[in-house]
Order: C-alpha cells, then structure tokens, then sequence
C-alpha cells in the first residue's frame, strides 16, 4: 500500500513543486504526505534546483531541509549569495556541517569561474555516514570533484567519542537529515549514534585540510563553539572570517551562551556581530538570537558594506 501512496504523491508533487512559490505551498505538500501515511518513507527524487543558481541534486523527502529544497526550488540561496559576496578568493571556503551540499555546491558553481586555486576551493565537513554519502553524489553529478573535497568525520574542541541524533530518529545509515550532538549526561530519548570526533586542526595538521582558509561557514546545532574551540592554530594563522547560525537554544545545551563565543574570538582578535532580523546587516550591540558574522580585526573595513561602522 505505501509504494502505491508513494505512486501517487508522486503523480501530485511532481507537476506541484513546479508552481510559482506561495504562501502555504509547502504546507499543502507537507499534508498531503500526512495523509498518505508517508511521513516516515524515504522518497528519493533527483531535480534541478534553481537558486541561487542552477545544480542537480538528489533529494531525501523524508528530511525537512530536502522537503523544502523540493518544494521551493531552493536552499537558504540568500545564505549562499552572502557568503560569495564574503568570499575574497585569498583561500579556500570551510563548509563545517554541510549536510548533502545544498551551500558548498551553489558555492562553489558561482566562484569557481574567479578561483585562481589549483587545489579545492572548498573544503565540505560532514559527520553523518548518509549524508556524506549523498554530499558526495551530489558533488558528482554536477561536476564538481575537482573543486570539492569532502570530509567524513565531526568535529569539536578535543578528540573524543560522542552521541549524535539524526532527524527522524534515524539509525545510522537509515539517510538523510540534520543532526545534533547530545549533550553529555543527557538522558533524552533517541536513537544514538557513536561518533568520534576530532579537531580542524588536527584535520589541518594531518593535511586533511589545507591551512589558507579564508571563509568558514559553521552549522553543527549548538556545536559551533566547539569546533571554534579546537581551531586555535586555524584562527590564529588562517584568520578566515566565520559565519554561523550560533543558536543560543542549542549553545544552551552544552553550556554554552553567546557571551562565550564573543570571549573566545575577542582572544584571537576577532569581533562579534549579530545579525539583524529579516536583513542581511549585522551589529555589534542588536544581540539577537540568530546568525553570527564573525570578523578578523584586520578585515573590519572590508565589511562596512553588511556591518555597523568599524571604527
């Protein structure tokens, strides 16, 4: 009965993904899925997504981030074109967390024509076995393997072995979806998932990176300190500028608060700014819960066009 209901939200989605967006598109999507009693069904679908600029991918509709990217034709593309438009060309792009690859391969597509680097211009860390597995598919198929090069492993401020829960509760190699770091001594319910972790640097150290990072995008759901935390020589040397989503909801978890990132990036010479609600201007004093630019002290004027004054 499920393949025959997969059959027909197929028959529906296919000609309903390719209307114009509208408010509440997604939505309808989403229960007509409710009412097939596929919530928990892996639908595979290979597309084309159109922004922020056009690259195939294949697509999880179990995942709410791949449901969306189905649904609308995109992924965050105003992340993605912020980011270019941070991208100086002086190093490589860190995506740190990037999932299946919906922001390292539009990025790389829309600065691979200006790249002057013969080696990756963009470094892809991913923890999760099906992600990556699909990060690197989706790398394929759009002809990106010399200009990608995909990590598989988690990374925090020491070496050590954690817990991840993946989206949906998923066992490890069930598929996609986002996932997060339990937190130590926590007794939630979930299917865990044994994970050892390591550090950017010893990534940078063994040569598993390269060490000219320039730009680095963080997504790890309350992690993002820590990864930060075991980067010491990477932001010391590389001084790449960082952004991230930094949500005070999932620091919470592990004991962290913005006031700790601003401390441990002020030691490095870096300056916090938050972003602004429904903008793409960032200050340092509007401290809302939302995404972090994080900026060198030597690279403050080269972002007057997205930050509060700089001097």
């Amino acid at each position: 009965m499920s393949e025959i209901n997969v059959g027909v939200y197929r028959a529906y989605s296919r000609p309903w993904r390719r209307l114009p967006s509208f408010r509440g598109k997604v939505r309808a999507a989403k229960e007509l899925r409710r009412l097939l009693g596929l919530e928990n069904h892996h639908i595979l679908e290979f597309v084309t997504l159109n922004r922020p600029v056009s690259y195939k991918a294949t697509l999880d509709l179990h995942s709410w981030l791949e449901f969306i990217a189905y649904f609308t034709g995109s992924y965050e593309a105003d992340t993605v074109e912020f980011l270019v438009k941070c991208y100086n060309n002086n190093g490589y792009f860190l995506d740190v967390g990037a999932n299946i690859g919906l922001t390292s391969v539009p990025f790389s597509i829309m600065t691979n024509s200006t790249s002057t680097r013969t080696a990756a211009s963009v470094y892809s860390i991913e923890a999760v076995n099906s992600n990556y597995e699909r990060l690197q598919q989706n790398i394929e198929i759009n002809g990106l393997r010399e200009q990608i090069a995909a990590i598989n492993c988690g990374v925090a401020e020491c070496e050590k072995t954690v817990e991840i829960q993946v989206e949906g509760n998923l066992r490890d190699g069930e598929g996609t979806g986002t996932a997060n770091i339990l937190a130590d001594n926590t007794d939630h319910p979930a299917e865990r998932i044994s994970l050892d972790v390591t550090t950017i640097d010893k990534l940078i150290n063994t040569g598993v990176l390269a060490d000219q990072c320039c730009l680095m995008k963080i997504d790890l759901d309350g992690y993002d300190l820590k990864a930060l935390q075991g980067a010491n020589s990477l932001l010391s040397l590389s001084r790449p500028v960082i952004f991230g989503e930094f949500s005070a909801h999932c620091l919470k978890w592990h004991g962290q608060t913005h006031q700790h990132v601003e401390n441990h990036m002020r030691a490095f010479d870096y300056e916090v700014f938050y972003r602004n609600k429904d903008s793409w201007h960032f200050s340092r004093n509007c401290k809302q819960d939302g995404d972090l630019l994080i900026l060198p002290v030597e690279r403050l004027s080269d972002f007057t066009w997205c930050t509060e004054s700089a001097s």
